[in-house]
């Protein structure tokens, strides 16, 4: 893991400390509409926030991510007993078709490139009923990002600059996915599709 990678690492773990959930991402679980028997996957889980949230809500909970570091980080918290975490890339996964009732990707888009955003989405559409997808709002606050997203690039993969070039509810649509609801709150944007 590169030194970027380290220091984001760190950081989401300190922002989802043990036994801390943000309003942020009860929001995204609200939104979404889990409850006790939805089955979910947090695909690129990092270490493990999103799939915190969800546990508070449903028993059936797994998590992805490719990086098995991060993995590994997510499995020592004490909320991750009842969560399946599993290193997994989320464009190829190993799970049947319509395994899970909601996938949720909430900022793990901007980490790939831009093909591999669009097989992420696919895949959850193989893999799922339903998506919620959080963002940073790159169409919706067009003249903030045009100055920001070059700052924010310098914490982010290589290839982000070109991938905020990408409308994400396009992205979206053209992965077979129909965006039901949109909840907007700056700096971010929340779809929830079918």
């Amino acid at each position: 893991m590169g030194l970027r990678e380290t220091i984001e690492t760190f950081a989401l773990k300190r922002m989802g400390r043990s036994g801390q959930t943000s309003d942020f991402r009860r929001r995204i679980i609200e939104t979404a509409g889990i409850g006790p028997d939805t089955r979910v996957i947090d695909m690129a889980t990092a270490v493990g926030g999103m799939a915190y949230a969800a546990a508070e809500k449903s028993r059936h909970v797994t998590a992805i991510d490719i990086s098995e570091q991060r993995i590994n980080i997510a499995k020592t918290d004490p909320r991750a007993d009842n969560i399946d975490f599993r290193v997994m890339d989320a464009t190829h996964t190993d799970f049947a078709d319509k395994t899970f009732d909601v996938a949720l990707i909430v900022l793990g888009l901007h980490e790939m490139t831009a093909p591999g955003a669009k097989s992420a989405l696919k895949e959850a559409r193989r893999i799922s009923k339903e998506l919620a997808v959080t963002e940073f709002g790159l169409d919706k606050w067009t003249l903030f990002w045009s100055f920001f997203r070059y700052a924010l690039a310098l914490f982010e993969p290589p290839g982000f600059l070109k991938f905020t070039r990408y409308n994400i509810a396009e992205m979206i649509k053209e992965a077979g996915w129909e965006i039901n609801k949109e909840h907007a709150k700056f700096p971010f944007v929340t779809y929830i599709c079918s």
